[in-house]
């Protein structure tokens, strides 16, 4: 069987396995002097022949291979732990540098469900993997040997048996494991498909409720569902199937040993020895066969966290070092996905010092993909993205979290503290945090609830939808970047609170820059620069007052909007 080099490498874990590999070894022989020891003794009392002599030697003999025994278990399993330990940390660690690296990309090389399902399941199968079945395999071939020398010793032809019985689980193991691994991977993939749909249709449950589609969510859940469990019936099967013929090698093996004793061995009691022990010199070769689906499920599981780890990542300068007060230039910027469909044509825009910008559109008009030029995400086909003169694509994201923030509909709040939530950085003051809960009329709120400490729940579901969008403005202010970006951040919260934030961000517009992107083309009212994008293509900008004025793109979607609201209010006053 073939060893994952580059897991052990990466993992470091060669010194834990040879050390699990020894205290099994010695397990499996204190288990044949224990046995040995008791046939020793029942064959004495049988012939009459103890003396106190045999009683100091025969406990003084079994207290030290009992403790030398519990000894061997007690150290593999702390080794176990130490090696599950080891694989657990660095897994996390890599995966989690990986996609810190990749930054909001990470999507591009694993869904966020795939890697749920990494850290719930793939990490405890190579855990498994490690720590159970690779220490199994070496000290199985040690114990091999062993038994075949500690036999031999008895009489040749047990250890000319062995050598032959020893093979039959091993060639069974080969027979099954091209098409265990197959079933594995379907399974696998099957799994992953399914978590992948839940999970994306969980987040769009309500959507689906509010227009009574929750029935076809379901159903394609079901489908889902159906195909994992088939596959896993048919693994299930599959490993069930491989146990039983491996139970009935090892038996078979066992009473092939024992009547062979009784024919060529003469010895009654070494004949009790060999029945006895042949159980333990085959088990350990059962428990490998019981433990190669474990392998066979993380050889797949770690392909899977491969594909990850050797994603191609954009190649950054790390000797950058941005500042402030510099402007954000799209120069002849071309974009496209893949060569079927141009999502940006020839885009010339500029985002300046002091200045909040909007970009208005359609759906599918490309606004998503220019804020993911400008956070480097992304590099054009054709022209530059450009801040600072380094192109968006090179500076490294630690440079442009620095100096950028991103508020969106689905910014998160976890479960604490609104002082730890406001807590951005250490100089971070109680008067600060005031101020800026004051900026989003969130202060009083804070007061009425017990203050800063007030403990929010797990996504601020104790705040109303427009609290936890004023908390997320307050957090993004007092974090004090150059850049922030808008993206639908009013989208869908009450007027109030929309107008909040608006008039947060116009408070510290100086020496800023603010880009806004809304479906509200209302909340534009105070940006100094629109740009209207259709087909990936600026058709026009100006502010509000001069796109107003023309018979364009942007006024006839601000007209269907103020249509859309009017029969809104018009319904809910009947």
């Amino acid at each position: 069987m073939k060893i994952d080099k580059r897991a052990m490498a990466l993992f470091n874990i060669k010194k834990e396995i040879n050390y699990l590999i020894v205290c099994r070894i010695v397990a499996f022989l204190s288990f044949l002097a224990f046995s040995y020891n008791f046939v020793d003794l029942l064959f004495k009392i049988l012939n009459n022949n103890i003396n106190t002599n045999f009683w100091y030697f025969f406990f003084g003999r079994t207290i030290l291979i009992l403790i030398i025994y519990y000894l061997s278990l007690f150290l593999d399993n702390k080794l176990s732990h130490v090696i599950s330990t080891k694989i657990r940390n660095i897994l996390r660690s890599e995966i989690y540098s990986k996609i810190e690296k990749l930054s909001l990309n990470y999507t591009e090389a694993i869904p966020t469900s795939s890697l749920l399902v990494i850290n719930s399941t793939s990490i405890p199968s190579i855990e498994l993997y490690f720590s159970k079945f690779i220490p199994q395999v070496f000290s199985t071939l040690f114990i091999i040997i062993s038994s075949l020398v500690i036999f031999g010793n008895i009489s040749i032809w047990l250890s000319v048996a062995m050598l032959f019985l020893y093979p039959l689980i091993p060639i069974s193991i080969m027979m099954i494991m091209k098409k265990s691994k197959k079933v594995n991977k379907k399974t696998f993939s099957d799994f992953l498909s399914l978590t992948e749909l839940f999970f994306d249709r969980l987040k769009g449950f309500s959507v689906a409720k509010i227009y009574g589609k929750e029935n076809n969510v379901t159903r394609e859940i079901d489908k889902r569902s159906e195909k994992y469990r088939v596959s896993t019936m048919a693994l299930l099967k599959h490993q069930l199937n491989s146990i039983n013929v491996m139970d009935a090698i090892t038996y078979i093996s066992i009473f092939t040993m024992s009547i062979i004793s009784i024919f060529i061995v003469k010895e009654s009691m070494l004949i009790i020895f060999v029945i006895v022990a042949s159980f333990e010199c085959f088990r350990p070769l059962r428990a490998l066969g019981g433990l190669f689906h474990i392998s066979m499920k993380a050889s797949v599981e770690l392909d899977n966290i491969y594909k990850l780890l050797d994603y191609q990542e954009d190649e950054k300068d790390n000797s950058i070092t941005l500042a402030n007060n510099k402007t954000i230039y799209f120069k002849d910027v071309t974009f496209s996905y893949n060569e079927n469909k141009t999502i940006l044509k020839n885009i010339n825009m500029s985002f300046k010092n002091s200045t909040k910008t909007a970009i208005v559109g359609e759906s599918g008009s490309g606004k998503s993909t220019i804020i993911k030029l400008i956070m480097g995400l992304r590099k054009a086909n054709i022209g530059t993205v450009v801040y600072d003169n380094y192109e968006t694509n090179i500076i490294p994201f630690n440079e442009l979290t620095k100096l950028m923030t991103v508020i969106s509909s689905e910014s998160y709040l976890n479960s604490d503290t609104i002082y730890n939530h406001l807590k951005v950085n250490e100089n971070i003051t109680e008067k600060e945090m005031f101020a800026a809960l004051e900026k989003v009329n969130l202060k009083n709120f804070v007061l009425e609830n017990g203050g800063l400490n007030y403990k929010l729940t797990e996504g601020a579901n104790n705040l109303s939808g427009g609290q936890r969008q004023r908390l997320i403005a307050a957090k993004a202010i007092l974090k004090n970047s150059y850049i922030y970006i808008l993206d639908e951040a009013v989208s869908n919260i009450d007027d109030y609170s929309k107008q909040c934030v608006l008039d947060a961000f116009d408070s510290i517009r100086e020496n800023k820059i603010i880009i806004i992107i809304s479906h509200d083309l209302e909340v534009m009212k105070t940006c100094d620069n629109i740009y209207v994008l259709q087909n990936g293509e600026i058709i026009e900008n100006g502010n509000y007052s001069e796109l107003i004025n023309n018979n364009n793109l942007f006024n006839k979607l601000l007209e269907e909007q103020l249509l859309l609201k009017n029969k809104f209010f018009a319904k809910e006053n009947n």
